[in-house]
C-alpha cells in the first residue's frame, strides 16, 4: 500500500512552516521546535488558551533513523553489505520531509474537525497535553492502559459533585 506523502519534494522547513502558520491561525500563543538530532526526534510544543485555560501540548515526530534503515536494507537486499552512504542519506532525507507532511496533514485535519464542531480541541489533543509534572497525558496514562481498562470508571473518577 503507498503510503502518504512517501515521495513528496517539499522541504521539511516549508512543512514546519505551513504548520507554524496553520496554528498561529487557530490562536496558539506560542510554539516552538527541538530538534534531537542523536535521537532521530523532532519536538512539536504549542500553547493555547481556551475559557482562560492554558493548554500545552507536545508531538514528538519520530524520524527514521540511519542504523534501522541500514537494518531494513540488509533485510530486504538479502545482504550484509552497507548501502552506499549516498543511499543512506537520500532515503533519511526522504523519510524526514515525509513524516513532516503526515504531520501538517494531521494537524489541519483535528484542526478542521474541531472548527466544524465535530470534535472539542481537548478531545483531539488530550494525549498530547503536557501535565504539571513535564509527560503528556499519553505517556503518563499509556503504560497503564490494561489497567485503566479493567477499573470501574466509578473509582476512577470522583463522585458527582466532588472535586476531584
Amino acid at each position: 500500500m503507498r503510503r502518504f506523502a512517501q515521495d513528496t519534494s517539499v522541504p521539511i522547513s516549508r512543512s514546519r512552516g505551513e504548520i507554524e502558520d496553520l496554528l498561529r491561525t487557530w490562536g496558539c500563543t506560542k510554539l516552538g521546535w527541538s530538534d534531537e538530532y542523536d535521537e532521530g526526534r523532532a519536538t512539536l510544543q504549542f500553547v493555547w488558551v481556551r475559557e482562560s485555560t492554558q493548554y500545552i501540548a507536545r508531538f514528538a515526530v519520530q524520524l527514521p533513523r540511519r542504523d534501522a534503515f541500514i537494518a531494513e536494507w540488509k533485510r530486504k537486499n538479502g545482504s550484509w553489505s552497507v548501502p552506499a552512504e549516498s543511499t543512506i542519506e537520500k532515503a533519511l532525507a526522504q523519510g524526514g520531509r515525509s513524516a513532516f507532511r503526515v504531520l501538517l496533514l494531521w494537524i489541519k485535519a483535528s484542526l478542521n474537525a474541531v472548527e466544524h464542531g465535530i470534535v472539542s480541541a481537548e478531545s483531539v489533543f488530550l494525549p498530547w497535553i503536557v501535565t504539571p509534572d513535564g509527560r503528556t497525558v499519553a505517556e503518563a496514562l499509556v503504560p497503564r492502559m490494561a489497567d485503566l481498562l479493567t477499573t470501574p470508571a466509578e473509582r476512577l473518577l470522583p463522585a458527582p459533585g466532588r472535586k476531584p
